[in-house]
């Protein structure tokens, strides 16, 4: 919940957490000096006026809700800062507050999280190794040099400072898909098909940025879900450029 959101029309956020402790008395973390008050004016219930106890909701990359105590929500619209960009500067700022911890809510929590890139190239790779267990399917030998050389290329190696950080294993991660992207346009019949089908599927990972990784300690989990995409995709090259396909 927010105690207090203020907006300089110009991109910049100021947020004012109201931390609640369980069975506790609720505290402000930071407390605002008058001077940065005033410098970033009050986002308002557009029904009430109220300005202060507002909660930010809404799922992670999309469009952002105000609720106001009276009930009313609305999605602001805030001159350079997009709505989807709304939740992720209110929960940056409730974690550099300092105390708190960021949690992903599930209605199912003892559910495993969906992947959707791992979804996306489950149709192609699935088919794949259905023709390479029955034996329709035999690489050759430049479809064999080809998936050998990918696979060197898809590892997901870095500098030992890119593996611990999310920007570094990000740059990492694009490394890896822009060497599909280029294998694809290179590779014919039904292995360049499939590397297409594949890195059609992972476009939406080209392009993620830094903006888009979830803050907290954890695992960001676009980073896990491409990892794991490409970590099937290796997993039927493998087999195809090695003959071991009963798997």
């Amino acid at each position: 919940m927010t105690r207090r959101l203020g907006y300089d029309g110009a991109g910049i956020l100021h947020v004012v957490i109201r931390h609640h402790v369980p069975h506790g008395t609720p505290f402000d973390l930071p407390r605002p000096s008058p001077e940065t008050v005033k410098r970033f004016p009050a986002v308002c219930c557009p029904e009430c006026r109220r300005d202060g106890d507002l909660t930010a909701a809404g799922r992670w990359g999309e469009p952002a809700q105000l609720i106001c105590p009276c009930g009313y929500s609305w999605t602001p619209h805030l001159p350079r800062l997009t709505p989807q960009a709304l939740l992720r500067e209110v929960v940056r700022q409730a974690l550099g507050a300092g105390g708190l911890t960021y949690r992903e809510a599930r209605t199912d929590p003892d559910a495993a999280a969906a992947t959707p890139r791992q979804e996306a190239v489950r149709a192609p790779l699935t088919t794949a190794a259905r023709a390479l267990n029955r034996g329709t399917w035999v690489f050759d030998g430049y479809e064999r040099a080809v998936a050998t050389d990918l696979l060197t290329r898809l590892r997901p190696d870095g500098t030992e400072t890119e593996a611990a950080s999310s920007d570094g294993r990000l740059r990492t991660l694009h490394r890896r898909l822009d060497a599909l992207a280029e294998y694809a346009a290179m590779a014919t019949g039904p292995l360049g098909e499939l590397l297409e089908a594949c890195s059609t599927a992972l476009l939406p990972a080209r392009g993620l940025t830094a903006d888009d990784l979830e803050p907290g300690p954890d695992d960001p989990p676009a980073l896990s879900d491409a990892d794991l995409a490409l970590g099937a995709l290796a997993t039927v090259l493998r087999a195809g450029s090695t003959g071991e396909v009963d798997y």
